[in-house]
């Protein structure tokens, strides 16, 4: 039996979306199919960037004095 996947509807501004649109068009190479999966990946990757420097943040280690 195969899993539903479940979508969010996220808004964009519409000039945003068409800048993205152009690019993919004009860029085929860059292997993009679809605004959806551009903006899929770039958010994926910038996720990635944040939790990456959050998780060190919560295992960073302060002194409070010269006696620790």
């Amino acid at each position: 039996m195969k899993k539903m996947v479940e979508y969010k509807n996220i808004p964009l501004k519409k000039e945003f979306a068409e800048r993205i649109q152009r690019l993919i068009e004009q860029n085929p190479d860059l292997g993009f199919r679809s605004l959806t999966q551009f903006i899929e990946d770039a958010a994926r990757r910038r996720l990635e960037e944040l939790e990456k420097e959050y998780a060190y943040k919560l295992y960073e280690h302060f002194n409070a004095n010269e006696d620790g």
